[in-house]
């Protein structure tokens, strides 16, 4: 009997340690990358990728030159969401108001506010990781509308919008292959 207890206590720790990462629920996330030509220099393409979970923004921005086929260094920078700020969980909408997200690199500096909404397309698949490492996710790729709003000298001005939007969708990591 003694034999027995241990071994179901050991049975229990390796079911313990052995939680899969998606065991607290599945991951909700909503992504968007923007591109747009400078306006001031036509041969600069201004990017930036935005990431979005229920508590953090991230985000990369740079820029290419077409002309002398140079990129810029990236800034990044990530910020915490509030429960007001974001709202994901349905593979229908999306939303992120009012979000602050300062960006650096080593000499350079940039704020944005953003207000966007996702909108889903309906049609979801599931991806795999490639070489059987990352997310396994359901996803549906979404239109997006609204605003960046960058911080400028005379104040914020709209730099991207949802028209500047090449690839957007929302997702639902189920979990994470290591």
């Amino acid at each position: 009997m003694k034999r027995l207890l241990v071994f179901s206590a050991l049975v229990l720790a390796i079911a313990v340690l052995a939680v899969p990462s998606y065991a607290a629920g599945p991951v909700w996330t909503a992504h968007a990358h923007f591109e747009r030509v400078n306006p001031f220099f036509g041969c600069v393409v201004l990017k930036l990728d935005l990431q979005v979970t229920q508590t953090t923004a991230s985000v990369e921005y740079w820029a290419t030159d077409t002309c002398d086929n140079f990129e810029t260094p990236h800034l990044t920078g990530t910020t915490a969401l509030t429960p007001d700020q974001v709202s994901l969980g349905s593979f229908s909408t999306a939303s992120l108001t009012n979000a602050v997200v300062d960006v650096e690199s080593d000499d350079a500096f940039q704020e944005f506010t953003f207000n966007l909404t996702w909108t889903g397309n309906g049609n979801i698949t599931v991806s795999h990781p490639i070489a059987g490492k990352g997310d396994v996710k359901r996803q549906t790729a979404a239109a997006v509308t609204g605003s960046a709003m960058a911080l400028g000298p005379d104040g914020e001005f709209p730099l991207f919008s949802g028209s500047d939007v090449t690839d957007a969708e929302i997702a639902q990591v189920l979990h994470t292959l290591a």
